[in-house]
């Protein structure tokens, strides 16, 4: 339980900070990918509240192929103003992901490539922590950093793009998951301009084991 409190409270004052990140233009979304990974790391191995466990504990893993599909820009918010991209709708997104059946601090790793159907491509690596609200329901905060190649779609700024964001899935006995995602994508503030975008779709994970 000291554990649990001292992560719950670090947790606080990191997304009590959040304020100060967007006025350094750090988009929320980092804030709260790195309470929840900072919180993780801390809550150790005693973290369990009646039926909501966080990360897997003595379940068993699988390795896991996660398909995605849906949209890019799904906020709409046109770029940066004067911008060359300031004018550009939404496009469909596709993504493949590898997700490792290990964790660390309860952090499970996973890497991916996601594109639109304007040839953005976005190649990328990171964890993610599995909440669970009892035997199927998961909530998983996660983050990633990776290589952003913008082809014909939005000049993003960089190069390297964090990507942080939710899933929410379903977990059926047999270990595949069904759940859809929100993410946030841009540069935190490295590049000359950060447009940034929000993707939302919808996750199949299959496991291979």
């Amino acid at each position: 339980m000291k554990k649990l409190l001292t992560g719950v409270a670090v947790a606080a004052v990191v997304l009590g900070s959040v304020q100060t990140a967007q006025a350094a233009s750090v988009p929320i979304w980092i804030g709260i990918g790195s309470a929840a990974i900072l919180a993780a790391g801390i809550l150790g191995e005693t973290s369990d509240i009646g039926d909501i466990h966080v990360g897997n504990g003595a379940t068993d893993l699988p390795l896991s192929l996660t398909l995605g599909a849906g949209y890019y820009n799904i906020l709409n918010d046109k770029g940066e103003p004067g911008h060359e991209d300031r004018d550009k709708d939404g496009a469909g997104i596709g993504r493949v992901e590898l997700r490792f059946n290990e964790q660390f601090l309860r952090i499970r790793p996973f890497i991916g490539i996601e594109a639109n159907t304007e040839s953005a491509t976005y190649f990328y690596g990171g964890g993610m922590l599995d909440v669970r609200f009892g035997p199927h329901f998961i909530l998983s905060p996660n983050a990633a950093v990776g290589a952003y190649f913008n082809g014909d779609g939005r000049d993003m700024g960089s190069t390297v793009e964090f990507r942080t964001g939710v899933e929410a899935a379903w977990e059926f006995d047999n270990r595949m998951r069904i759940g859809a995602a929100f993410h946030h994508i841009s540069n935190a503030g490295i590049g000359d301009v950060n447009p940034g975008v929000e993707t939302l779709t919808l996750n199949f994970s299959i496991p291979l084991n």
